[in-house]
């Protein structure tokens, strides 16, 4: 299944058509564990390097493998692509959803002579804002910006209370913006760091007083969490719509993999 084509109507319906590939070794791609009938793998190469006419130019696919689980879980950190290394959404074979991860790990190239091979097993619908969640998601492994290792170090406290509060709120918060300053230096012990926090909320929270109420408890633990932090001082966490977020914004502000591990310079 190609998630890249801009031209393709069920591109832009995230359905794609699941394929028996009679030559592919699934030992050979090293996946641990191996996959399972229920497993997905995901073509994610761009369908004009699919349909090349050159397989000298081309000569593989790029895919990903996709595991069901058991169940959906509660912890929205890794939903909507907020973590750059693995993702859970949701897919439909036939009249059921099901609950998929993908890991960034779990990418391979297989050869595209596969594909000529191929045989239709039926209809997968991924929706077409997974499917363009799973593209921005494939892409940040690439462009995601960084933010200095003294202010994830001194945000540390702040996180570990933070975390345990976004974990079932993944139908509320669809991504997480911050202004700091300064954005990209290493302060010394004696200078603080000054965030502006923007809580990205789909439009439709505003008209559900419950989810309302869930963004508004995203928001305070994030000033709680603030406060909790030596050397950061948080002028305001601000609660916006996908509507309301503007070109501007974005080209300002920095997107911030707050359920990402952090790291550090030590």
């Amino acid at each position: 299944m190609s998630l890249a084509d801009p031209t393709s109507h069920n591109w832009r319906q995230g359905v794609g058509v699941p394929l028996s590939l009679p030559g592919l070794d699934i030992e050979g791609l090293g996946l641990a564990p191996l996959l399972t009938e229920d497993d997905l793998l995901l073509v994610i190469s761009h369908d004009c390097d699919i349909c090349h006419d050159s397989v000298a130019e081309e000569p593989h696919v790029e895919v990903i493998a996709a595991r069901l689980r058991e169940r959906a879980d509660d912890d929205g950190n890794f939903m909507h692509g907020k973590n750059p290394r693995q993702v859970r959404f949701w897919a439909s074979r036939g009249e059921k959803r099901h609950f998929f991860e993908a890991r960034m790990t779990d990418r391979r190239l297989i050869s595209r002579r596969l594909l000529s091979d191929a045989l239709s097993q039926g209809e997968v619908v991924l929706g077409m804002k997974t499917t363009r969640m799973l593209r921005r998601w494939l892409g940040r492994r690439y462009w995601r910006p960084s933010l200095p290792h003294e202010f994830d170090k001194r945000f540390r406290d702040g996180w570990v209370y933070i975390r345990n509060r976004l974990k079932k709120n993944h139908e509320v918060v669809t991504a997480i913006y911050v202004d700091l300053t300064p954005p990209d230096e290493e302060l010394p012990p004696d200078r603080k760091y000054t965030v502006i926090t923007y809580v990205v909320v789909p439009t439709a929270v505003r008209e559900d007083p419950a989810r309302e109420r869930q963004a508004t408890a995203v928001m305070a633990a994030f000033q709680t969490g603030f406060a909790k932090c030596e050397g950061i001082v948080c002028h305001d966490v601000r609660v916006v719509s996908e509507a309301d977020i503007t070109l501007e914004d974005l080209q300002q502000l920095t997107q911030w993999d707050y359920s990402d591990h952090l790291s550090y310079l030590d």
